[in-house]
């Protein structure tokens, strides 16, 4: 695979980035298609006593509103990355990245999906 030398032009920048953060962008693009092309097993998931999902304290999650197969699809193809790589527009949160949460502590899917109840 050839490593890309500059950020593609499907990229979609919206605020001004200087050289340094362009070549983060680079060295990760890199890293992503190095990354894409190998066989990663994962662990077997957990179960609490209950039989509940359980997320070990460290466990990085990202979470999508309006669950979909399409979505699911898409991640799949081309994991989670940020939708700025496909030209669609920040909504103000976080300009260049996917957002991840880092479980503080142990517990169960449940638990964790409490914390973001409205």
């Amino acid at each position: 695979m050839n490593k890309v030398t500059s950020i593609p032009d499907n990229f979609l920048i919206e605020l001004p980035i200087n050289k340094e953060q362009e070549r983060i962008f680079i060295e990760q693009i890199n890293r992503f298609n190095e990354l894409s092309n190998k066989k990663i097993e994962l662990k077997s998931l957990k179960r609490d006593e209950k039989e509940k999902l359980f997320l070990p304290k460290g466990t990085m999650i990202h979470g999508i509103s309006g669950f979909n197969l399409e979505k699911l699809e898409s991640i799949k193809r081309t994991g989670i990355i940020t939708g700025q790589a496909f030209g669609i527009p920040e909504d103000g949160e976080t300009y260049y990245c996917a957002d991840f949460y880092r479980v503080d502590k142990d517990m169960s899917m449940e638990e964790f999906n409490r914390e973001f109840e409205f």
